[in-house]
């Protein structure tokens, strides 16, 4: 049996009168804090039951990334952690080579993939997108600019590298192909698993110049050793992505991310890493 401890009535009044203020403060601080648990997902939307189980990839600075202890960091991962909390779930990351992210969805052992996938007409057939900011594409080079690429015709010829199967090769397929309708010499294009590896075969020499996201770009030129050529090609809506059979957790993230935006964390966030915002949040899918 529990004992109950007997106050004083002096005290108990005392005590009545700071629990008032204490009432008060506290609501005053409700009416102030950023509205939280905005959606509730039942258990069968969710490869784990109370868990959103997001992908990432931690390879793109300052979107996504690792610091010297293994901590992610980065705007992808605020915006992750910000969205769980506001559907009143525990996050839990998978950090794994870009390609495999969509498959590990599909085989439901993610949730979601939270990498700001480009949004392309075969991608919304096959999976639920929500577009959070827009971004361009970029042309890395090395420092100082030596070869002198101030317009995609400079690429001609030039040995230029980007993340395999990514939007960024879909781009310079394009672009090459626009170069030789010119009469000009296709590009080299060349293809690697990870964005990192990108700017590590740049920094060495091996390829002329780098195509990445502008946000990536304008990091690994502050960092040093790299210049940002050409900013901001093919702007476009970029994504997290939801299973296509997921209708309740994409509209649930839609929910997370309007009530981010109704109280400025939304907007913070983009500003933080100065990103382009979207207009509206909603749910593209063909499927």
């Amino acid at each position: 049996m529990k004992s109950k401890a007997i106050i004083p009535v002096a005290l108990a009044g005392i005590f009545l009168l700071a629990g008032c203020a204490a009432s008060a403060d506290t609501t005053e601080a409700a009416e102030t804090e950023p509205a939280k648990c905005v959606a509730e997902v039942p258990d069968s939307a969710l490869v784990e039951a109370g868990k959103l189980n997001l992908g990432t990839n931690a390879t793109l600075p300052p979107l996504s990334y690792t610091d010297e202890a293994g901590a992610l960091l980065g705007q992808r991962i605020e915006m992750g952690e910000e969205i769980a909390e506001r559907l009143c779930l525990d996050v839990v990351w998978t950090n794994a080579q870009a390609t495999t992210l969509q498959p590990s969805m599909d085989a439901g052992r993610i949730d979601a993939v939270n990498i700001g996938f480009f949004v392309t007409d075969e991608r919304i057939k096959v999976m639920r997108m929500i577009p959070t900011e827009q971004m361009g594409i970029s042309i890395s080079v090395g420092e100082g600019n030596p070869k002198k690429i101030e317009a995609v015709e400079d690429l001609s010829g030039l040995a230029v590298g980007a993340a395999v199967a990514s939007f960024e090769e879909k781009t310079l397929i394009a672009l090459s192909d626009e170069l030789v309708a010119q009469g000009l010499e296709p590009m080299k294009i060349q293809t690697f698993n990870e964005y990192n590896i990108v700017f590590q075969t740049l920094s060495s020499g091996q390829i002329d110049a780098a195509a990445t996201t502008s946000p990536v770009s304008a990091y690994y030129e502050e960092k040093g050793g790299f210049t940002a050529a050409i900013t901001d090609l093919s702007l476009t809506n970029t994504a997290i992505a939801v299973g296509g059979d997921n209708a309740v957790l994409g509209d649930a993230i839609v929910t997370a991310l309007d009530s981010m935006k109704d109280d400025g964390t939304y907007e913070a966030l983009l500003e933080k890493y100065n990103l382009t915002a979207v207009d509206t949040f909603e749910v593209l899918f063909a499927g």
